[in-house]
């Protein structure tokens, strides 16, 4: 079998380091390696042999007649079209109790009717049919504004799982303000058992930025919400939004988290986010958003403070990359977003909408066009990110939707 070095190599010669970022695999590589990879089909030593079937396992060397562009296509349009799962983003009210200066969301105060809601669990029951787990993903505006609706929502999709013979997951990304112990018991009898929140910063820092409708401080109740959390189990992932205007409150973040939770600072997840603009969107100074350089530096010097504090540090983005099927959720086939009006989208991000759920999904000209613009959008017919060295990290094509 004749070999070729994998094109999605990237080599830093100075360091000695290589990456393959269609397997993500890292080595410190020798001279040997080097010399395997310059001549992949040369007579090797029994030592030299093994290294390069270790150099095939982890991607650095491939078949010479295998298209690596190709496969990679076909792996993202496989993901594409896998309908394994039913994933619904539901918005069940665009209000927030917050006022957060970067917010993307156009807040028109609508709330779910029950109209709406009876067509939903009506929607989803349509698409359930051979589906092995629906996953629900609870967000807003802030969703806890509207928890009964999330409790008897729930009630229908666990019993149209249930129907189904699917499992059911759900998720919800809240600012955990309302998370007293009453809310935290409704989450548990709804299933919800991974809560996602954000904090920004040390308290003078989060406050200034994330806080209440009336002006009012936030910290200090996300921060005891958060415990409880924990105390009970629940899956707890802490986003932490960076921009300029943040950085330097982080190491007094994480020192305080450490202090507070104590040994259930194991339990949590955090991860580090990168504030961006959007476009018309902007309510803020687009100077403050980092390059995505500044931003990697920045995250690596976090993470050397939380392994001196001791939390657990996820093999997961942004900490360390994974390869992708798929840039986004929204290009799959089985991925839908549930305004509170019940027009259906495929991104919080974008208002297309490409169906509602009385009529279903493309039910007209305009949600046709609008369906297509998200499903036929590929880096694969992109000049630029066919000789991209980083693709299977990224596919996310330059000229964007």
């Amino acid at each position: 079998m004749l070999l070729l070095p994998s094109r999605f190599n990237f080599l830093l010669d100075d360091e000695q380091i290589a990456f393959n970022s269609s397997t993500c695999a890292l080595v410190h590589f020798n001279l040997s390696f080097q010399k395997i990879l310059q001549n992949p089909n040369a007579e090797l030593s029994v030592h030299d042999n093994l290294l390069r079937d270790q150099m095939i396992s982890c991607g650095f060397l491939v078949p010479a007649d295998r298209d690596e562009l190709s496969t990679l296509r076909s792996r993202y349009l496989q993901s594409q079209a896998n309908c394994d799962s039913l994933a619904v983003t539901i918005m069940p009210t665009d209000s927030c109790n917050f006022n957060c200066f970067y917010c993307f969301q156009d807040k028109k105060s609508i709330h779910m009717s029950s109209d709406t809601a009876n067509a939903l669990v009506n929607f989803i029951d349509s698409k359930l049919s051979g589906v092995k787990t629906l996953k629900v993903t609870w967000f807003g505006g802030e969703p806890l504004l509207a928890i009964n609706l999330i409790q008897s929502l729930s009630h229908s999709l666990r019993q149209l799982a249930k129907k189904h013979s699917c499992d059911y997951e759900a998720f919800i990304i809240t600012n955990a303000y309302l998370l007293n112990d009453s809310y935290i018991q409704i989450l548990s009898q709804c299933q919800i058992r991974t809560v996602q929140i954000s904090l920004d910063g040390d308290k003078p820092t989060h406050d200034s930025r994330r806080f209440l409708t009336n002006g009012g401080n936030s910290f200090n109740v996300i921060l005891r919400n958060l415990k409880a959390l924990l105390k009970r189990d629940f899956n707890v992932s802490c986003r932490i939004n960076l921009d300029r205007s943040n950085l330097h409150s982080i190491p007094n973040l994480l020192s305080t988290l450490s202090q507070f939770l104590g040994s259930l600072k194991s339990k949590l997840t955090l991860s580090f986010a990168l504030i961006l603009p959007f476009a018309h969107l902007d309510k803020w100074n687009s100077n403050l958003c980092l390059p995505i350089e500044e931003f990697s530096a920045c995250v690596s010097n976090f993470s050397d403070c939380m392994a001196e504090l001791g939390f657990n540090i996820p093999n997961l983005y942004p900490f360390y990359p994974t390869p992708k099927n798929t840039f986004c959720a929204a290009v799959r086939h089985n991925s839908f977003l549930i305004r509170p009006d019940g027009s259906i989208g495929k991104c919080f991000d974008c208002n297309l909408s490409v169906g509602d759920v009385w009529h279903g999904i493309a039910h007209d000209s305009a949600t046709q066009s609008n369906l297509s613009q998200w499903l036929d959008f590929n880096p694969f017919d992109d000049h630029e990110c066919k000789n991209c060295t980083v693709l299977p990290l990224c596919l996310e094509r330059v000229g964007k939707l």
